[in-house]
């Protein structure tokens, strides 16, 4: 499975898909101040809630139209 995500100034929109499958998408609001550790215990509880094991998940896709978030997203993927 692959994880996308895209980074707005208003929303971070994220997606599972499984080849060309799309298993689900949902949306948080982009917060500035949230840390890595906290936008992945967000990302972790949906996962758990659509029973996807993060083990599962082997890449992600980033799109960002914030700069300032890409360092914060790309160390919550790691």
């Amino acid at each position: 499975m692959i994880l996308a995500i895209d980074i707005g100034n208003t929303n971070i929109k994220y997606a599972i898909y499984d080849k060309d499958d799309l298993k689900f998408s949902f949306r948080v609001a982009t917060d500035f101040k949230k840390t890595s550790d906290e936008y992945g215990a967000q990302l972790t509880g949906m996962l758990t809630t659509k029973h996807v094991k993060v083990e599962d998940i082997g890449g992600a896709i980033i799109s960002s139209v914030v700069p300032s978030l890409d360092y914060t997203i790309d160390k919550m993927c790691d």
